[in-house]
């Protein structure tokens, strides 16, 4: 699994849900305004049996001819969303920033 492809993709829905700026807890981050998401994936598991395919690759100068292996199989992760606000106002605390981003799921 390419963890920076998943990463960068789950930073751009929060973003683009929520219409906040978007860090990973624990990474390295610039000091943010408030309000802002925090995003943490917890865990990764296997979903089932993987599938293991082997690509044949011809020599090329000193490269010897061998088999190039390929895992592929269903994951499931669990991600964390959090934002961190002050505001107190109805349409900008951060449970309507966290309601957005949920009701953008069901959409998707």
């Amino acid at each position: 699994m390419n963890f920076a492809t998943v990463q960068t993709a789950l930073k751009t829905w929060f973003a683009a849900a929520t219409g906040l700026e978007v860090v990973w807890m624990n990474g390295q981050r610039p000091m943010t305004d408030k309000p802002f998401g925090v995003l943490q994936i917890l865990h990764t598991s296997k979903v089932g049996l993987d599938e293991l395919n082997f690509d044949y690759v011809a020599a090329a100068g000193a490269v010897a001819a061998h088999l190039d292996p390929t895992v592929s199989g269903v994951r499931e992760m669990s991600v964390t969303c959090q934002i961190i606000s002050r505001n107190q106002n109805g349409n900008y605390d951060a449970i309507s920033y966290l309601e957005k981003a949920r009701a953008n799921l069901r959409r998707s």
